[in-house]
């Protein structure tokens, strides 16, 4: 049987010894013992568990580097080859969670059984069964590099069992409280105004988008939307009777980032806010211009700031599906939240409310008390 560091600590108790010297006063301290190689005694002592720890890896040439340190060298290493690069960039979008959750213990010590409880916790926290599967085969690449650079000696990642959906009640298509509190003020930092109105409002992209200025009704807040939508037949469930819809009441909390919106353009273009407020400007614009982006410019940079600057642990389309679920919240009808998920989904929506849980559709607090108490109660 192959002896190593992991082994030994697996093994062998680290126990704490008492010294009392004549003076009076006494000295603690950890120690461990054992054989290695054959018929020769090891002894290692020190002040805390963790020195004596450091040192049986010492011994056995196993780098005493932490999980979140053996992660960035990974991330940093120029000698990586085309492939493995390709995967250590991989491992970025929502990698930044193990790392919080496991970065100060030393990687040789993470066990299987720590890194399934981490996986856990994201899932329960409204990560996606497959992006926790991900991660944790994005460990194995970690642990596989680790081991040919000499840094651990075995790779926990490899016996942890994947998660299943069916094995868990979390899986969700939506942001739950802790995401949209997130992403609201990764917003605000990043001054990405925009994304939160759209994300809020529950409009379709595609009418929300050529919104201007004018359409905006802040004293009442309101919001003008011109909508087209023919009548439509939802195949065996239910024959859609379209109305139009001119005016949609969105929450609050979507006037407050407008506000901020209106006061960047407003100094960026030399306008007062109550001019510009008036005028048919768009409301959502190219960066750096005052022309109005097209559909796919404002969805790659909404993905850019969701993968890349904010690193979350969710995708676009639970942007969208979560935008849906608030304009169903909001009491808008089929047709509205159909425009932004589809038919298909609209209707489970509204045939099973129960399973959009953020809070009831037949509510004791509207969509405006649901962000007070989220996020204004959150951010002070």
């Amino acid at each position: 049987m192959e002896i190593n560091a992991h082994k030994i600590l697996s093994t062998h108790r680290i126990s704490v010894k008492t010294n009392r010297r004549k003076n009076g006063t006494v000295d603690q301290y950890y120690s461990i013992q054992f054989t290695y190689p054959k018929r020769k005694k090891q002894q290692f002592t020190g002040k805390t568990e963790e020195e004596v720890r450091q040192k049986v890896y010492r011994y056995f040439g196993v780098s005493c580097m932490t999980f979140r340190e053996l992660y960035e060298q990974w991330q940093t290493d120029s000698n990586l080859s085309s492939v493995e690069q390709a995967k250590a960039r991989s491992s970025r979008y929502g990698f930044a969670r193990y790392v919080d959750e496991l970065g100060t213990m030393i990687a040789a010590e993470v066990t299987p059984e720590d890194i399934l409880d981490a996986g856990k916790h994201h899932i329960e926290s409204g990560c996606k069964t497959g992006s926790a599967n991900t991660q944790i085969r994005n460990i194995n690449y970690m642990y596989e590099y680790g081991i040919k650079r000499g840094f651990v000696e075995t790779n926990p990642a490899a016996k942890v069992k994947r998660f299943r959906v069916k094995e868990t009640q979390y899986e969700r298509y939506y942001l739950t409280d802790r995401q949209i509190y997130e992403f609201l003020v990764a917003c605000k930092e990043l001054k990405e105004y925009i994304f939160a109105v759209f994300f809020i409002c529950g409009i379709d992209m595609g009418r929300f988008i050529p919104l201007r200025w004018k359409d905006v009704d802040f004293k009442n807040y309101r919001i003008d939307v011109n909508r087209r939508m023919e009548n439509r037949k939802s195949f065996e469930i239910v024959e859609l009777e379209r109305t139009e819809k001119v005016i949609i009441e969105e929450p609050i909390i979507a006037f407050d980032f407008l506000k901020m919106e209106l006061a960047e353009q407003a100094e960026r273009i030399g306008l007062t806010k109550k001019k510009l407020a008036k005028s048919a400007h768009f409301i959502t614009t190219h960066p750096g211009t005052m022309h109005n982006t097209s559909i796919q410019a404002f969805a790659d940079r909404l993905g850019d700031m969701i993968k890349r600057k904010i690193k979350a642990d969710y995708k676009m389309s639970d942007i969208f599906y979560t935008s849906a679920i608030y304009a169903f919240k909001a009491e808008c009808d089929l047709p509205s939240v159909a425009s932004i998920i589809g038919y298909n989904k609209a209707i489970d929506m509204f045939r099973t409310p129960e399973k959009y849980d953020l809070f009831e559709r037949k509510k004791k607090r509207n969509v405006n008390d649901y962000y007070d108490e989220l996020y204004f109660g959150k951010n002070g």
